[in-house]
């Protein structure tokens, strides 16, 4: 069983089905869609409301399993694989569980507690959290997840097209999100992008909240890159085609 690195070559496939590639995201867009303009009042306080609404709380399960996944990826990688590799798996396994612990004020949003007085002066929402502390956790963090998956499902296939980016591919083959996470990546970019019109040039909202409809893109682009790279991984220990 050879190490792998961050180069090693790997044959690029769906590693998921369609149900989670593009169905069930064409599915979320299309029925948060529909619920803004029939029962907006059932999406806000429903669908989309804190806690342990189903869009709420998907925040908090999907990059919590990026994160298991992530350490089913480090405990799987051959030995004497390269560190810089362990290292990333390492980085995705830390920002999934802190994107998760986040989400839920670290299990605030299902235990009800109390924020401490000194903290709740610290925080806009009052919740014991970061990312409503600072946007260093929170905008910033964020911003840079979306241009990463921007470059990676849209500027990278589509200059690859046209004989751009072959080092950066060679480099980091390996660990390139591959097709299984364009349609939801995709999906992700579309709704950044009207979150920002909507909010500066008074576009027409297409669901109740399109901030929170775009993490639930983003954070199921992590899941499926976190699982798309297990499966590499097993396919190269295995010997599998």
């Amino acid at each position: 069983m050879s190490p792998l690195s961050m180069s090693t070559p790997v044959a690029d496939r769906h590693e998921v089905s369609a149900l989670w590639r593009w169905q069930l995201p064409l599915a979320l867009a299309l029925f948060t869609f529909v619920l803004r303009y029939t029962y907006p009042e059932f999406s806000r306080f429903v669908i989309l409301t804190e806690g342990w609404g189903p869009v709420e709380l998907s925040h908090f399960v999907m990059p919590f399993l990026t994160g298991v996944v992530a350490i089913a990826c480090l405990m799987s990688l051959p030995e004497g694989s390269q560190k810089a590799l362990r290292i990333w798996f390492i980085l995705l396994m830390l920002g999934g569980f802190f994107i998760a612990g986040e989400e839920h004020s670290w299990g605030q949003h299902f235990f009800n507690w109390s924020t401490p007085e000194y903290w709740a002066e610290l925080n806009r929402q009052q919740e014991t959290n970061l990312h409503n502390s600072s946007s260093w956790f929170n905008q910033k963090p964020q911003l840079v997840l979306q241009v990463s998956v921007l470059f990676a499902v849209v500027i990278l296939p589509l200059g690859t097209r046209y004989g751009r980016f072959s080092g950066l591919r060679e480099r980091f083959a390996f660990v390139l999100p591959g097709i299984s996470t364009y349609a939801i990546g995709r999906f992700m970019v579309f709704y950044a992008i009207w979150d920002q019109l909507a909010k500066n040039l008074d576009f027409p909202e297409i669901s109740t909240r399109e901030a929170e409809v775009m993490e639930t893109y983003l954070y199921g682009f992590l899941l499926i890159y976190a699982i798309t790279m297990f499966k590499r991984i097993k396919r190269h220990t295995t010997g599998a085609a």
